[in-house]
């Protein structure tokens, strides 16, 4: 069982990732807080700042792993399907739609 790190500390170690601040921007998003993380990547709750400010999900990872490819080819009521993928300053960025309240 790998020991899990702290939101700050680096995904994996030598991993470019990082933890991002609420406000910050990526690229078209503008990160308002930290949902969850695993071994690979964070998950963060945004807002598209070109497409009306939408709210979104969004997993960040420096590594490229192809899953993009895969979640694309499925279709399914209960696969929340995928908006766009898009590598901004070296990550990796999947958008999901947000499917919770505010």
């Amino acid at each position: 069982v790998e020991p899990m790190t702290s939101p700050n500390s680096s995904i994996r170690d030598g991993d470019s990732n990082r933890a991002f601040e609420p406000n910050e921007e990526l690229g078209d998003f503008r990160l308002l807080q930290l949902l969850g993380h695993g071994a690979f990547s964070r998950v963060y709750l945004a807002t598209q700042k070109s497409l009306a400010n939408r709210v979104v999900v969004l997993k960040i990872t420096s590594l490229p792993m192809g899953e993009s490819q895969k979640l694309a080819k499925l279709q399914h009521s209960n696969i929340v399907p995928l908006y766009s993928t898009q590598n901004v300053e070296g990550f990796f960025i999947l958008c999901m739609p947000f499917l919770g309240s505010i």
